[in-house]
């Protein structure tokens, strides 16, 4: 999968739930293996200053069906 070559982090969700996460992710974010990081809440990895924006953006897309190319942001340390 073309996904799991990147060296970049890249999680996809639904809702708050995280479906998939690439290895990138998984040493991003401080997992042990993907399998751990499905089923964690985005939520548990931003910060906790970027949550309402976040939950706004996530929001709009579901309203609108209007997507958007991800911003980087504050991770939860």
């Amino acid at each position: 999968m073309l996904l799991n070559a990147s060296p970049d982090p890249i999680a996809i969700h639904r809702g708050d739930k995280i479906l998939f996460g690439n290895p990138g992710a998984v040493r991003s974010f401080g997992f042990e293996s993907a399998e751990e990081l499905v089923g964690t809440s985005i939520f548990a990895l931003i910060h906790p200053e970027d949550q309402a924006a976040v939950r706004a953006r996530i929001a709009r897309v579901l309203d609108t069906g209007e997507w958007f190319l991800q911003r980087r942001g504050r991770m939860r340390s």
